[in-house]
């Protein structure tokens, strides 16, 4: 089964390359056996009329059929070819228009020594794994933060450059769920090799899930005014398929209410349990005549990110 339609796009044309070649062979082949076994030397034969001999000019030979019939044959290969091909390209190189992608489905990707980063329409970035949703097409725009960088995704059959200064835009249909691996496809420097990422495709409510937000512990839930208390964040691994990343970065608090932080940011600590981290901030509520203040956690983030050191919002209301 086809996991993407970029692989259904190749297949196909590789396939009416293949069906036509395995025709040509089959023509040539049939007539070189019987033109072998009708005009093979025996001991009756002779040399034909127009046999080259020194100094004298052989006389025409051929039929003009045969010239008629070979460049017909010749040009309707060609041309299915060529219709087939640039058939492929021409939808390659129509992608849907950001507003035609659901909402995360249309991500920049960015090639830097040696690793790759994905970032999201809200803000999210993850230099490990590219997750979208299953069964929706997906608008990637490749570019480069230094050198010359080849984005590729093996079993998706689908590559492009990433050049500083310039933004190359593929797509794809995911049709499978799974992992597929991102890799580097242009020598970029002495980790190249190692410049590989994660395709994760998950079902869209997962993914949609997953975009919108993933709740995370903040205690305590409700505060008296001017009574300061700890505000703990603990966030766990929620990657599809246990991929078992540990988060990692910044966690960044804010509050639209009256109220402060001790530290508008806490480093995310890992804990004993692999997948898991935390860290808290102090808070205050302000408010006059409210009495409380109310203390509710969104991560925007990706709990599964494991090597990025970006900063994540916490909103406190």
């Amino acid at each position: 089964m086809a996991v993407s339609s970029t692989q259904v796009q190749f297949d196909s044309l590789f396939g009416l390359f293949t069906y036509l070649a395995i025709v040509v062979s089959i023509i040539v082949f049939s007539l070189l056996i019987y033109f072998m076994i009708k005009y093979r030397d025996r001991p009756s034969s002779r040399q034909p009329d127009d046999t080259p001999i020194l100094g004298r000019i052989p006389p025409s030979r051929g039929h003009a059929r045969t010239v008629v019939l070979t460049v017909s044959l010749s040009t309707i290969i060609l041309v299915a070819l060529i219709i087939g091909s640039f058939g492929a390209i021409d939808n390659i190189l129509s992608p849907p228009a950001p507003s035609q992608v659901c909402a995360g489905c249309s991500v920049l990707v960015t090639g830097h020594q040696f690793y790759w980063n994905f970032a999201y329409p809200n803000g999210h970035s993850d230099n490990l794994v590219l997750r979208v949703p299953l069964g929706n097409s997906i608008r990637l725009n490749v570019t480069s933060a230094d050198v010359f960088h080849d984005f590729g995704i093996i079993r998706l059959d689908i590559k492009t450059d990433a050049i500083p200064g310039r933004t190359n835009v593929m797509w794809f249909t995911t049709y499978q769920q799974g992992n597929f691996t991102i890799q580097c496809f242009e020598l970029c420097g002495t980790g190249h090799a190692a410049m590989k990422g994660i395709l994760n495709v998950v079902n869209e409510t997962t993914f949609q899930q997953w975009y919108t937000h993933t709740k995370v512990t903040c205690a305590p839930i409700s505060l008296a005014v001017n009574q300061t208390s700890q505000c703990s964040v603990s966030v766990s691994d929620s990657s599809p398929n246990g991929m078992g990343l540990t988060p990692k970065g910044n966690v960044t608090f804010s509050t639209p209410a009256p109220g402060y932080f001790n530290a508008p940011r806490c480093t995310l600590v890992p804990n004993s349990s692999t997948g898991s981290a935390s860290c808290s901030v102090l808070y205050t509520p302000t408010a006059v005549g409210t009495g409380s203040a109310e203390i509710k956690a969104v991560y925007g983030g990706d709990p599964t990110q494991s090597d990025s050191s970006g900063s994540t919002a916490i909103l406190v209301s």
